[in-house]
């Protein structure tokens, strides 16, 4: 069933005073108003864990090309209704990147309860609307109110515009400044975003940016520019007796909390196709939540783990995967590096 379009005024009020259709480089926590409350971070860390859901925004190879404004992050209770009933607004990278959404990233007032489908969308134009050649991933399945290890992969390309319908209602209720695409999208980041490489390869035509080169970037090479605060470093290393098994995949160095291995990591490194031994040095750069704070979360005892996922997803561990037998290394910011040995190959 197909959701009707509220009555003109009501949904005239929402768009402008919530600023739906907001670009990109617009102030505020997320562009779309908010900006007489509390800062984001701090006003969604008083929400209860049961009332967000969070999750992880991946991109499949080493970071995506440059040309991307943000990343829009959307809800629907009806996967096909007209408009989103969830939105935030997001960098667009690096990745992985952590998200944390609640009621306070509504467009109306309400609840996350009930079924929900997220979609994030890696946007060219700093519009809500959708054009071809944006980045999408949506949720496998339904997700609810304290559902924590959301993961969404930008791995689909779209293939054309919104409907047109829709975008000119949406320039009838809000105005064409508002609601039309913007070309070549705004040239500002939200404060605090590193620049983005613009060396980086461009999009393959009629597909997906290419998520492998035949000459894959060093490792060094496809991090995010560096962030002054503490730091991790070390070397990832293959037994002798796997290493004919060490071929491709995505290696991710995880810190996190806790030693065990549920939660979300504090800190994420990602390389495509990898070479040991491998040194790493991780900072806050690392960080996908995106917080003022980034430095704060790499302070005390954490725990370093690592693996090569052979299929670019984190949240799968399938067959030919390399794994540490070895339990997670705790490590402080700044102390003596760590080494890291990946002994087994992933069975099933």
């Amino acid at each position: 069933m197909t959701a009707s379009l509220p009555p003109r005024g009501a949904l005239a009020t929402a768009l402008l005073s919530l600023g739906l259709l907001a670009s990109c480089g617009d102030p505020g926590p997320y562009g779309y108003g908010h900006s007489d409350e509390q800062p984001a971070q701090t006003a969604k860390a008083a929400v209860s864990p049961k009332g967000v859901i969070r999750g992880v925004i991946d991109w499949p190879g080493a970071q995506p090309p440059s040309g991307f404004v943000c990343v829009y992050l959307t809800g629907r209770s009806t996967p096909d209704a007209r408009l989103p009933e969830l939105v935030q607004r997001l960098p667009p990278g690096p990745f992985p990147m952590m998200f944390e959404v609640s009621a306070r990233d509504l467009t109306l007032p309400g609840t996350l309860a009930g079924d929900w489908t997220l979609e994030a969308r890696l946007d060219k134009d700093g519009v809500l609307l959708a054009q071809a050649g944006d980045i999408a991933g949506r949720s496998k399945s339904a997700v609810h109110a304290g559902d924590d290890g959301v993961v969404l992969e930008l791995r689909e390309t779209v293939a054309h515009d919104d409907d047109p319908a829709l975008l000119r209602d949406l320039q009838t209720l809000a105005g064409p400044a508002l609601a039309s695409p913007q070309p070549g999208g705004s040239s500002s980041l939200p404060p605090g975003h590193p620049p983005i490489d613009s060396s980086r390869p461009a999009a393959m035509p009629g597909g997906m940016p290419t998520a492998k080169v035949a000459s894959a970037p060093s490792a060094a090479a496809q991090q995010p520019p560096k962030m002054p605060g503490p730091r991790f470093t070390g070397t990832i290393e293959v037994d002798p007796k796997i290493a004919s098994a060490a071929r491709g995949g995505v290696l991710y160095v995880m810190i996190k909390q806790g030693a065990e291995a549920r939660g979300m990591p504090r800190a994420a490194y990602k390389v495509v196709d990898p070479v040991f031994p491998l040194t790493f040095d991780i900072g806050p750069e690392h960080v996908p939540l995106q917080v003022d704070n980034k430095a704060d979360m790499l302070q005390g005892t954490l725990y370093i783990s690592a693996r090569v996922d052979m299929d670019g997803d984190v949240m799968t561990k399938k067959a030919g995967d390399l794994e540490m037998t070895a339990p997670p290394v705790a490590a402080t910011a700044g102390g003596d590096p760590v080494t890291i040995v990946l002994d087994e190959v992933r069975s099933s």
